[in-house]
């Protein structure tokens, strides 16, 4: 995921991207309404949203299924591991 990162920053700023690993214990029980709290954090820091959104692990999320798509509906593009 790094490595796409990486790549990616050749066109695009670091202010385009989030990524969240899942398996960080600080995580423990994210929900997936959290994921909203995010892209408004986001956007307090950068003043825009995310174009980008990394996610390693998320099946330690549950539902991150629905998550997924409705993110992908909202017009991000999603990596996951």
């Amino acid at each position: 995921m790094f490595q796409i990162i990486e790549e990616l920053c050749v066109k695009e700023t670091r202010s385009d991207f989030v990524f969240i690993n899942f398996e960080d214990y600080r995580l423990i029980g994210f929900k997936p309404e959290n994921f909203g709290d995010v892209i408004d954090a986001h956007y307090e820091l950068y003043g825009k949203k995310p174009k980008y959104l990394f996610f390693d692990e998320i099946q330690n999320v549950r539902e991150y299924g629905k998550v997924l798509r409705t993110l992908k509906d909202q017009g991000f593009k999603i990596v996951i591991s």
